[in-house]
């Protein structure tokens, strides 16, 4: 066989394997992408089922019955969530073991007692509620009288907290090399804290306050300064004996400490609870993260530890002042009421126009039920989402709905996650992480828990 011959056919060979590699990859590519949803988030299959979550809210609001005969009572407590092994750090990508400790995290309740009504916050120094610890923590409360729907949780969002609590490729990635014995330590402390908390309920005054205060924090997206939820929430809880604990909720995302570090720290919103423990001779301070979506706190020209303390110091004076205005939680209501999210499929956008289909994306999540939370406590409302919630939708929500509303509270990290859920425009807008590979809920999940929440805060407006 001539060398001419023997040229042609080994390309004639080559074109062939090269054509059935193109079809091969075109193949999967059609099978684990597909193009991005792009209708009216009326015209969204899952609308419907909104609609329902929504008729079911209002439903449970008819049968709703005052208890103005009673008092509220409130007891707290706090324990180390610290195992007796190291774990990695979880937050900005997988990080290897702590190698010290600037701040030993904490699990807070505070339990809320009205008649026969009780409810639970829960607030963990943890990147966020991790899915798996929340589903532990059903098997360790069939031991108590608590169920999972009594409960209001949240997270600090530290980006230097412990990792290790998920396992999985994602998992891995957001918290480090999995600890398998990490989750259930966890929901068992979650159930102790618990217990402590109520053990100590007592009558108590409670007081609810709130400023704004958007110099602390900036929009990292679209840098504009009316695309912020500034507002700091303030829950103060007095017993007859003047023991005092104070729940503070703030939108900026807990990123000072440098990704760097090899330190455990909780951040800016640890060394806030310590200001404001200090300042207001209280017996237990807690944060939880609120809007946080696409909010960065503001840096003022420092970093690390100097940035952490001064956050610190600076939101502790602030929340000093804003208690100076407290209004005093009067109407006698406590009802916590949560809105499985039963068809939301996730899926990670990859561009403007193309994303991973929901069965390929979904085989590398943890499992999860995502569910968002409706709290009415006295004239307020605090509505909890699975998400780094954004803090533009916050904005527009606070805007938008009538001075007559019920005052309204937003939370993250409700003990399921779906990424971050921003304004429908962004997505198109902007081409950063919370917009592509960390926008798990769908193009249209902002405008319909827009729609949703405001909906259940006229809702609330009418009753």
């Amino acid at each position: 066989m001539s060398a001419l011959r023997k040229k042609n056919q080994f390309i004639k060979r080559l074109a062939l394997t090269l054509f059935a590699l193109t079809l091969l990859l075109a193949g999967l590519a059609a099978l684990v992408t597909r193009p991005v949803q792009t209708l009216p988030y009326t015209l969204n299959p899952t609308f419907k089922d909104y609609q329902a979550l929504l008729t079911s809210f209002k439903n449970a609001q008819k049968n709703r019955r005052e208890q103005y005969s009673y008092k509220f009572e409130a007891g707290w407590a706090q324990l180390s969530i610290l195992p007796p092994f190291k774990t990695p750090i979880a937050g900005y990508k997988p990080r290897s073991e702590f190698e010290s400790i600037l701040d030993t995290p904490c699990v807070k309740v505070l339990v809320l007692r009205l008649a026969t009504k009780k409810m639970a916050f829960v607030s963990l120094d943890l990147l966020l509620v991790p899915p798996n610890i929340y589903q532990l923590l059903r098997q360790e409360l069939k031991q108590s009288n608590w169920t999972q729907n009594e409960l209001y949780m949240g997270a600090t969002h530290t980006h230097s907290g412990m990792g290790g609590w998920a396992s999985g490729l994602l998992g891995h990635f957001a918290a480090g090399s999995y600890q398998p014995e990490l989750p259930l330590f966890v929901a068992k402390k979650i159930a102790e804290t618990l217990k402590i908390a109520e053990a100590n309920c007592q009558v108590a005054d409670l007081f609810m306050a709130e400023s704004d205060e958007p110099a602390y924090l900036n929009n990292r997206i679209s840098q504009k300064s009316n695309e912020v939820f500034g507002v700091m929430h303030l829950l103060e809880c007095v017993q007859k004996d003047g023991k005092k604990a104070i729940w503070a909720v703030y939108g900026a995302h807990a990123t000072c400490m440098s990704s760097r570090s090899t330190a455990l720290c909780g951040d800016y919103p640890t060394a806030f609870c310590k200001q404001l423990q200090k300042n207001e001779n209280a017996d237990l301070v807690a944060f939880m993260a609120g809007a946080v979506g696409s909010q960065n706190p503001t840096e003022f020209g420092k970093k690390d530890q100097v940035l952490i303390d001064f956050l610190g110091k600076e939101l502790a004076k602030r929340a000093n002042e804003t208690l100076n205005k407290k209004k005093s939680v009067k109407t006698p209501r406590l009802a916590l009421q949560k809105l499985p999210l039963k068809n939301l499929k996730q899926t990670m956008r990859l561009s403007q126009n193309w994303e991973l289909n929901t069965w390929f994306f979904e085989a590398f999540l943890y499992a999860q039920q995502p569910f968002m939370q409706v709290l009415t406590l006295g004239d307020w409302c605090w509505l909890s989402y699975p998400a780094d919630f954004s803090g533009v939708l916050a904005a527009q929500l606070q805007a938008n709905l009538p001075p007559s509303a019920p005052k309204r509270v937003f939370t993250s990290f409700n003990g399921a996650y779906v990424g971050y859920v921003v304004p429908d425009h962004y997505l198109i807008r902007y081409n950063r992480h919370e917009t592509r590979e960390m926008n798990w809920a769908g193009a249209n999940t902002g405008s319909l828990w827009y729609w949703l929440s405001y909906e259940i805060l006229l809702e609330r407006h009418h009753n």
